[in-house]
């Protein structure tokens, strides 16, 4: 984590509490492991893939809700004060010792922002009141339910704690993905002349409030009554990244790299190509991986990644290639021959344009 954190590019900040200030990369030098400081370092998933993998090997809950692994390495005293967090939080304790302490209930956000504390660096709160508290060892795993105010403060040197983020959609970030997909109609039509007064002509009336509810609750009903429009909603909202993927390690979408990029990508960097590789016998073991940090989803009309939408045909083919390539797996050899049925179209369609997306990305394995 020292190390990771004296990369200038890196996702990293350094709180420090006399006097209290928070810094950015570039970091000067990290204070003594026993002195009151806290590095937190965001998007560890991106450059190790196996802290990805740990979300499932530990968490049973859906791969598309995985947001981000962060790490906090701190010194005694060290945190960075209470705070909400707007998804479910699993923090694990790897080195040292830590005390949370939360309260009871979840916190809206109006009531966060009442209670922000002006002074601080960061998003802490005022007039924290913990009804609950907790000391984590090494192996120990706290769950935190979004919006629960919490603190966690190092009670030891060199105190490392993991922390897991699953996030789901909000209602407004539904209505706002489906709003979206509205197609354009026609204008709000007078509701029968009562849609103003004459004695007071600037007066929204009843009955044009009304009117306008009913226009565009049917609007939406309509909408959602097709279940690819829902599934887009849903899915969107669900697999939209929320890392800053700029740095990632693994190859740029094929769709937006220029020549220099492709040819660096050799085989890699034609989608064809690509899928002709992995069905081919090799020493090499080559497969498709889906990118770091990008989440999955599919239904029976549509699979979902990093945001964006491709409509399956509902076949048992275009349905499995679905399954391979949400999996979290490599989609090797076997597992490509197994959809390959009749030419493998669909098998072509689908994993072509995830590769093409940069969505997922081919890789030789001794």
């Amino acid at each position: 984590l020292r190390s990771l954190s004296s990369s200038p590019s890196s996702n990293c900040r350094l709180l420090l509490s006399d006097p209290p200030s928070l810094l950015l990369p570039p970091l000067p030098p990290l204070p003594a492991p026993g002195d009151p400081f806290s590095l937190l370092l965001n998007d560890l998933s991106l450059d190790h893939p196996e802290l990805h993998e740990l979300f499932g090997d530990l968490f049973p809950l859906p791969p598309f809700r995985r947001a981000d692994v962060q790490a906090s390495l701190s010194g005694p005293g060290g945190g960075i004060g209470p705070h909400v967090d707007s998804f479910d939080v699993f923090l694990l304790q790897l080195s040292g010792r830590k005390r949370w302490c939360v309260e009871a209930s979840p916190l809206s956000p109006a009531a966060e922002d009442a209670r922000r504390d002006p002074a601080s660096p960061l998003p802490s709160l005022l007039g924290f009141d913990p009804t609950h508290s907790s000391t984590l060892s090494p192996g120990d795993v706290l769950y935190l339910p979004p919006r629960v105010p919490h603190r966690g403060v190092s009670l030891d040197p060199d105190t490392v704690t993991l922390s897991f983020g699953f996030r789901a959609p909000s209602p407004r970030e539904l209505a706002a993905a489906a709003l979206s997909l509205l197609p354009p109609s026609l204008p709000l039509a007078d509701p029968g002349g009562a849609g103003w007064s004459p004695s007071d002509p600037a007066l929204l009336t009843p009955g044009l409030l009304a009117a306008a509810r009913e226009a565009l609750l049917g609007e939406v009903a309509a909408l959602l009554a097709d279940p690819l429009a829902l599934s887009t909603v849903v899915g969107e909202a669900y697999t939209s990244c929320p890392l800053d993927r700029g740095d990632a390690p693994y190859p740029p979408p094929l769709s937006l790299s220029g020549p220099s990029s492709l040819s660096a990508l050799g085989p890699w960097a034609d989608p064809a190509a690509s899928l002709s590789r992995v069905l081919s016998p090799s020493p090499l073991s080559p497969a498709l991986h889906q990118a770091e940090g990008v989440a999955f989803a599919y239904s029976r009309h549509a699979l979902h990644a990093g945001g964006r939408t491709l409509p399956l045909s509902g076949s048992a083919e275009a349905l499995e290639c679905a399954r391979l390539a949400c999996g979290g797996g490599a989609v090797g050899r076997k597992e490509l021959e197994s959809v390959w049925a009749g030419g493998g179209g669909e098998a072509k369609e689908i994993f072509g344009w995830l590769l093409e997306e940069g969505l997922m990305y081919g890789a030789d394995f001794e």
